[in-house]
């Protein structure tokens, strides 16, 4: 197979310019998937709209009784913007309701980060984008975490991991964003430690102690997670003062997505070997 166009004449093309190009093969390729799902009588497109604006915090103004007119929303919706548009995708694959759908809507963007002609930082996983890291850290604490928490039981514990992915990814642009990402992971714990103490009444710092000895970590955690809670509660809780809030870093919001997940998978592999024989 021949390399690709951008390859064998050696053009460079800027990070706008194939952000752009993923946003139009995005919106073509879910042309495609949103015709496929319009032959079948149990696929409710305007439902789907809906489920989409509501992710993106808009109203539903347009009647969507066709595919043509469901991409002329999308497009209006997205409004040509990276992120919106990953967004919109998110919303998206949680809308269809059919699994082959979601597995061509999966396809489809896997294709279309593998056809971008330059590396746009991102990787999808699970029906959520995250930001790409450091390879095997990625994999162990957010990839495998994400697949752990399917069960109905962690319900919890994966909308507020997924949310604070998403806050992270959107982060790079808007600062504020990271504070929201070091929240949401906070609650991540927090809602594992409820489920692992079956104590679900009680905040983070208070099952700090009995959370770390459920799971059989060493009592030097107790002491890390300590701090894991006193940074977390820096950005959940309003300044006393009037002075505007820092920001964390992105680095150091990325330190904190893979802590929280180093925890839930602790949590987790415990969980599990607890139950077996």
């Amino acid at each position: 197979m021949a390399d690709p166009f951008h390859i064998r004449f050696n053009i460079d093309v800027p990070v706008e310019e194939a952000q752009r190009r993923f946003v139009n093969r995005m919106e073509n390729r879910i042309l495609k998937i949103m015709e496929n799902a319009s032959r079948f009588a149990n696929t409710n497109l305007d439902s789907i709209t809906i489920d989409v604006e509501t992710t993106l915090g808009e109203p539903h103004l347009t009647y969507v009784g066709t595919s043509g007119v469901f991409i002329q929303v999308w497009r209006k919706r997205v409004d040509n913007d990276f992120s919106r548009c990953f967004r919109a995708i998110e919303g998206l694959y949680q809308a269809l309701d059919l699994s082959f759908e979601k597995t061509q809507l999966n396809a489809a963007v896997n294709e279309t980060l593998a056809q971008s002609e330059t590396d746009l930082g991102i990787h999808w996983q699970e029906g959520i984008f995250a930001r790409k890291g450091a390879g095997l850290l990625d994999e162990a604490l957010v990839n495998e975490p994400l697949r752990w928490l399917t069960e109905g039981q962690y319900q919890n514990v994966r909308a507020a991991f997924e949310k604070g992915l998403k806050h992270f990814l959107e982060g790079e642009k808007e600062p504020e964003r990271l504070a929201d990402a070091v929240t949401d992971m906070y609650e991540a714990t927090e809602a594992m430690a409820k489920i692992v103490t079956n104590r679900p009444a009680k905040d983070l710092s208070a099952l700090r102690e009995e959370f770390v000895s459920k799971i059989s970590l060493p009592d030097a955690y107790k002491t890390i997670l300590k701090e894991y809670i006193d940074y977390g509660c820096d950005y959940r809780h309003a300044l006393k003062n009037k002075q505007p809030r820092k920001w964390p870093q992105l680095h150091e919001a990325e330190g904190f997505v893979y802590l929280t997940g180093l925890l839930i998978r602790l949590a987790m592999e415990a969980r599990k070997s607890n139950s077996q024989p």
